[in-house]
């Protein structure tokens, strides 16, 4: 298990892959990642997989988020990126305040349904 998962981390690390990487396969391929960690949360057993895959989570959803907001800029004309930049991140942030009133009410419902709340809103980024 170890090995194999060495080896992904190396093919996916190599300097071929490095190059090949960019905003149209940095958003998708991240997003997808990023959510199924932050649902694998549910079934981590140990301390060290939880601190991994959180880990993971949060700095795969970085990149992503940071390569999404490179993309709404690139497509808008000069003079109105600064205002949709603003506006990604009102977004943004406006998320993150219902995030935290909503999930409450998930925990009250399960344990399962805000682990899938936080890996489908990732994913449907996509």
């Amino acid at each position: 298990m170890n090995c194999g998962s060495m080896m992904a981390v190396e093919s996916l690390c190599s300097l071929e892959n490095l190059t090949t990487c960019n905003d149209a396969t940095a958003k998708p391929y991240g997003l997808l990642l990023a959510g199924s960690c932050g649902t694998a949360l549910y079934w981590a057993r140990s301390s060290l997989v939880t601190l991994i895959l959180s880990s993971c989570y949060i700095t795969i959803c970085s990149i992503a988020s940071t390569a999404l907001v490179g993309a709404v800029v690139a497509m808008f004309p000069t003079s109105m990126r600064t205002m949709v930049v603003s506006l990604t991140m009102m977004f943004g942030r406006t998320g993150s305040i219902i995030g935290n009133v909503v999930f409450p009410y998930l925990m009250a419902l399960g344990c399962l349904p805000p682990f899938v709340m936080i890996g489908a809103i990732v994913i449907g980024k996509l």
